[in-house]
């Protein structure tokens, strides 16, 4: 299938049949989920337990842990460990080799998510105030009261 390609995107044709149409009308737009890949009783674990896109958090006990990566710096009590990936989605990430399946539970989960989304949103929470308040003081963002 021949694709076309403007301002850096390629795009394919394709006819899709809706069989419900609920209420979608003639020339309104929608988004479809076409899946390009699917794998069945494999290791998948949440994106978020990824970190730097390659690695997991393991406990220091855990098998894996002899695959550690010492070059990076864990919370105390675990370690990061280097895993291959291959299909990945929105959602779930599949790992070949790295680690197995039984070494997962929230604690690596929590573990990970505290070491990447926390602090980012922490950032958040204290520079979106601070650099609205610069813009104010500077004169370019001006405020008005919002009428009920």
């Amino acid at each position: 299938m021949a694709g076309t390609t403007a301002n850096g995107s390629t795009s394919y044709p394709v006819t899709v049949r809706i069989d419900d149409m609920g209420e979608l009308l003639p020339g309104m737009n929608a988004t479809a989920k076409i899946p390009t890949a699917s794998v069945k009783n494999v290791l998948a674990l949440p994106n978020a337990a990824l970190v730097r896109g390659s690695y997991v958090l393991v406990t220091k006990d855990s098998p894996s842990a002899a695959n550690a990566d010492p070059d990076m710096t864990a919370p105390e009590g675990y370690v990061y460990v280097p895993v291959k990936i291959v299909v990945s989605d929105d959602d779930y990430t599949q790992i070949i080799s790295g680690v197995t399946g039984s070494e997962f539970g929230w604690a690596a989960f929590i573990a990970g998510a505290f070491t990447s989304a926390v602090p980012g949103i922490i950032v958040h929470i204290i520079l979106i105030p601070v650099l609205v308040m610069s813009l104010q003081k500077a004169g370019f963002l001006k405020t008005e009261p919002c009428a009920a």
